[in-house]
């Protein structure tokens, strides 16, 4: 019997809800940090004593500590809203579908607050967006991300996961490098704009042309649904402690690689001298990553296991992350 052949359109066609989440991420993260903390003394007197040029921003003046709490809150919020509202969306079926009503809500709140991030002029107005932004992201999040489960049997997850997360890194490069020139040649607010109108316009086309399933397979094998709590406290508890594990390694590999990826900006603005636009197109880099590997990793995964693909990578995400703190702490004690 051969192997049912691998959908490939319908693959990029949901890769296009990826596409639109990977859009916003990429920009928040390289200069919403700056903002936040552009007009610190501090960061100017460093930047005097090493012989470079203070960036031109205007920000709030915040010091790193203050300013990442900010940015931690995205994830706090996930941690309450995403498991809310994919179980919701799990029950949820009106004339528009199962998970389309909340890319349909969250979708246009998260654009119409990114958009208003940049021309805050106060550090009230500029937190209530974030916020704002942050909480319509996670409305939509979760609901995209379980089209993968719904459209895909478990044989074909590990390939399709590889083909979004391409089309996830190109939404991703093409935010941080766009959005660098973008900064740089029409002010800060270019980015944000541009970011809010592509990521509607690919969800949009995720909407049209994704069609989903009358009956997803937990309703298919008459399972209850359960909350995040009863799911966790089920995982502790079971005598096989692979799932305990798995979460555990997802919460410090996120924790490592979203720490250096948010603060890569930072660093490059306050202690190098570039301005927001050169360092966003440096942080190219981390999607350029995901282009390179998205594809390869799915194929591999399939061939030799997801555990052991998984291991490969954090073995060498570990190395190269502690081989860059040595080199980068070397180099600004000597000065260069």
């Amino acid at each position: 019997m051969m192997d049912e052949k691998f959908p490939y359109k319908k693959t990029f066609i949901l890769g296009f809800g990826f596409l639109g989440i990977s859009i916003v991420w990429p920009i928040f993260n390289s200069f919403i940090p700056i903002f936040l903390q552009a007009g610190n003394p501090e960061y100017e007197r460093q930047l005097i004593e090493a012989g470079r040029e203070i960036p031109k921003v205007i920000g709030f003046g915040l010091g790193p500590t203050l300013a990442f709490f900010v940015m931690t809150w995205d994830n706090i919020i996930n941690v309450f809203i995403q498991p809310w509202a994919g179980s919701k969306s799990d029950r949820t079926w009106n004339r528009f579908g199962r998970r389309k009503p909340w890319i349909m809500v969250g979708a246009p709140i998260a654009a119409i607050a990114f958009v208003l991030i940049p021309i805050a002029n106060s550090i009230l107005a500029i937190m209530v967006f974030i916020l704002i932004t942050n909480f319509g992201m996670a409305l939509f999040r979760s609901p995209t991300v379980a089209w993968l489960g719904d459209l895909f049997p478990s044989k074909q997850r590990s390939q399709a996961n590889g083909i979004i997360n391409l089309m996830g890194g190109i939404g991703a490069a093409a935010a941080l490098f766009g959005g660098g020139i973008l900064f740089d040649r029409f002010g800060r607010s270019a980015p944000f704009i541009a970011g809010a109108i592509f990521m509607l316009t690919v969800l949009s086309f995720a909407l049209i042309y994704v069609k989903e399933p009358k009956q997803i397979e937990s309703q298919k094998s008459n399972q209850k649904d359960t909350s995040l709590l009863s799911n966790i406290k089920n995982v502790w508890r079971g005598e096989n402690k692979n799932g305990v594990f798995v979460l555990l390694g997802i919460l410090l590999w996120f924790m490592g690689y979203e720490a250096l990826q948010t603060g890569l900006s930072s660093f490059s603005v306050f202690s190098l001298g570039l301005t927001p636009g050169q360092a966003s197109i440096m942080t190219t880099l981390f999607a350029g990553s995901f282009i390179l590997f998205a594809l390869p990793s799915g194929l591999i995964a399939t061939r030799i296991g997801r555990k052991l693909t998984i291991s490969i990578g954090l073995i060498g995400m570990t190395v190269l992350f502690g081989l860059g703190f040595f080199l980068i702490s070397s180099r600004l004690s000597l000065g260069v």
